[in-house]
């Protein structure tokens, strides 16, 4: 799931129809929903033939003439699962976006030497434009939450096109970028450059953000600092232990390859109470996990206010309902105070949280 944008604002989708009592239960709504985008959008269902030509990027009919506050460097993957690797430069809301290859991606950034790097994930139904306002609006609102300390923080931007007419085919194009183009890149970071990287996924971004770690190989070796889940389109045990290697929506190993992984939850996101749970037959992970008591699963934190509490943090993380069973740790932030919607992300307390896992 994601958001569309129109130059500042940002649309939520809205989802109709009955939540299933339970996984597996419900199927014909939820066929219906998870088919009405093809059924309405018309010819071209990929699973019919190739995916359709790529989305034009053409630059702005007008182009931004306003202050440039930050750079991001970035990677654009198609509905294969390709890189494109086009190398171009767009400024949007205030961030220059620096379009290459993965691999120019990180020479870029071992050049410059950054403490930490934030790598972002936008979700489902998002084209280049709208990608980038999601991508500024992070970036601007962590680097005002890190103050003085702003230019120790690095941005490497993973814009997917994920505008498939049918949510599971975005699903799966989200994973195998996960697991066989971000996976590779997280692996070349941490052999040459020493700062904390730190994955941002939103919606569908976050289930990238699983596979990238997971991997499906396997392994446990670390690939990142940290890792922040908004509003997660993943199923509800997407980390629970799986005997199925490379399972689909299941990322057991996820947590074991990652310092924290944070998971913002709100009850209040409908896209995900309706739209994700019919077309997923599953609970979805980026709210359900708001609905699970302290210490029932997983370690759930208060999430109130612009500031996550520090000492609820680090007690949430260190106690044992944070240990997944594969290893690493996992935190829920019960942010339904604050995050009002399924793409009302961007908050004070989120940008506080993304610093935080970076800074820890």
């Amino acid at each position: 799931m994601g958001r569309r944008v129109t130059g500042r604002r940002a649309v939520t989708p809205r989802a109709q129809g009955p939540r299933p009592a339970a996984a597996g239960r419900g199927r014909a709504p939820g066929l219906l929903l998870a088919l009405a985008p093809a059924l309405l959008a018309g010819p071209g269902c990929a699973f019919l033939g190739a995916p359709p030509p790529r989305p034009a990027d053409p630059e702005p009919a007008t182009p931004y003439e306003g202050p440039i506050e930050a750079e991001c460097l970035a990677v654009e993957f198609d509905a294969r699962s390709d890189e494109i690797g086009e190398a171009k430069v767009r400024a949007q809301d205030g961030v220059r976006f620096r379009y290459g290859t993965a691999r120019a991606a990180v020479d870029a950034l071992v050049e410059r030497g950054p403490r930490v790097v934030f790598l972002l994930a936008h979700g489902w139904q998002n084209d280049p434009s709208s990608g980038r306002a999601f991508s500024a609006s992070l970036i601007r609102g962590v680097r005002a939450r890190a103050g003085a300390e702003a230019e120790r923080a690095g941005f490497l931007a993973v814009h997917w096109d994920s505008q498939r007419p049918l949510f599971h085919e975005s699903a799966v194009n989200a994973e195998l970028i996960g697991r066989d183009r971000v996976r590779p890149l997280l692996a070349d970071l941490r052999a040459r450059l020493a700062a904390r990287v730190v994955l941002v996924g939103h919606s569908l971004g976050g289930r990238l953000a699983l596979a990238a770690l997971d991997g499906g190989d396997g392994q446990t070796t670390p690939l990142a600092h940290g890792a922040v889940l908004l509003q997660a389109a993943a199923d509800e045990g997407a980390l629970l232990p799986d005997e199925r290697p490379g399972a689909l929506g299941r990322f057991p190993r996820a947590a074991a390859r990652c310092g924290l992984i944070a998971s913002v939850c709100s009850t209040r996101d409908d896209v995900l109470l309706h739209a994700y749970a019919n077309a997923m037959f599953s609970p979805a992970l980026g709210r359900e996990g708001a609905l699970r008591a302290p210490g029932e699963r997983f370690a759930t934190i208060p999430g109130e206010g612009a500031a996550v509490d520090e000492a609820a943090l680090a007690a949430a993380r260190a106690s044992d309902a944070a240990r997944s069973a594969a290893g690493g740790r996992f935190v829920n932030v019960d942010a339904t105070a604050v995050v009002a919607g399924h793409s009302e992300v961007m908050v004070p307390l989120v940008f506080d949280l993304i610093w935080r896992v970076g800074g820890d």
